[in-house]
């Protein structure tokens, strides 16, 4: 009698179809698949869409013991970061003020993510097609002029064949020149060195680990600029010695990891500052209009940037919709001032 292996299918498992995950990444769509799973089963109607709560614990419970929590915030994140899923977060003042998170699917942003890749699935089979039938002509074109070549070869004399070495000899000897007009002795332009940024060395050492004066690679250099520019936006006043102090104050003290994400940087210059620099609360900008902090100029810091009951998270930090607005409408002054 044979036995049935016991891990097929003992329990409900997790489907995933191999287009999605080509589409938007392998552990993306698990999670986009069994978010829609119990959206469909018991999801919570708000403002016209459906709604699913769950901890990111409960999440690894209940869905995917086989990942770290770090893995199943990243992941989520991604998502929103994509746009593919949208999130809220409820504040429950009868537990100390506890948040609880909750996603749904924006459907139609999945949909754009499917025909993105089927469009360039399509793409990618006609430019093989073509490829192959270039690779075909030039095939039969080769053997046709060998063949050519080897019937002007033996119909040749001697006197012909020593004329075909001298000029091939002239031909080399030519195409070795320098191109462009280049000389023997001219020499390639040395490169400017980049000119130091000190916001910018911090974040690129403290984050990416990138040495100061270290050439940096394109993509990493323009994931640290959009951090400083995050960061200048929020806190135009930042000095690099002040940067520095939060990432070590951050790593060392707190023993966490440096973020890369440009949110949770300025979360942990926020959190450092109201820690370390009190008297800098009387320079929040305010705008008594913003619909994200009542005119207040604080809100709490970023939702994942520390977990939850850590005192941190409850310690307000400036608004990022008023320092825009204040950026924004200081960079107009000037316009109209010059």
């Amino acid at each position: 009698m044979t036995t049935r292996p016991t891990l097929l299918l003992q329990e409900r498992p997790l489907i995933v179809l191999p287009q999605l995950a080509c589409a938007v990444g392998l552990n993306e769509a698990i999670v986009l698949q069994q978010l829609h799973y119990w959206l469909v089963e018991g999801g919570t109607e708000y403002e016209g869409r459906r709604w699913v709560y769950n901890s990111y614990e409960q999440w690894q419970v209940d869905n995917f013991p086989f990942w770290s929590l770090p893995t199943i915030r990243r992941v989520f994140g991604n998502l929103e970061r994509d746009g593919l899923i949208s999130s809220r977060v409820e504040y429950d003042r009868r537990f100390q003020g506890s948040r609880r998170k909750w996603y749904t699917i924006n459907y139609d942003a999945v949909r754009e993510k499917e025909g993105e890749f089927l469009n360039g699935h399509a793409s990618r089979d006609q430019v093989d097609h073509d490829s192959a039938k270039v690779a075909e002509n030039a095939s039969r074109d080769q053997v046709d002029q060998s063949s050519r070549d080897q019937s002007d070869q033996t119909s040749g004399d001697q006197n012909d064949q020593t004329l075909y070495t001298e000029n091939t000899t002239e031909n080399t000897k030519t195409a070795a020149a320098p191109k462009n007009g280049a000389t023997a002795g001219a020499q390639a332009k040395p490169k400017k060195p980049r000119q130091r940024d000190p916001i910018f060395d911090a974040i690129a050492e403290c984050s990416f680990s990138v040495p100061v004066g270290a050439e940096v690679a394109k993509d990493t250099a323009q994931r640290v600029g959009k951090v400083k520019r995050e960061v200048l936006t929020i806190y135009p006043d930042v000095t690099e010695r002040e940067l520095r102090g939060a990432y070590s104050w951050h790593v060392n003290v707190q023993k966490l990891t440096a973020p890369r994400d440009p949110v949770k940087v300025v979360t942990m210059v926020g959190v450092y500052r109201a820690q370390h620099r009190p008297a800098a609360a009387s320079a929040i900008v305010r705008d008594p209009d913003c619909a994200v902090c009542g005119g207040t100029g604080l809100v709490l810091p970023a939702l994942g940037a520390y977990e939850d009951g850590d005192p941190r998270a409850n310690t307000p930090i400036q608004c990022p919709a008023c320092a825009k607005a204040g950026r924004a409408a200081e960079t107009q002054r000037e316009a109209v001032g010059s």
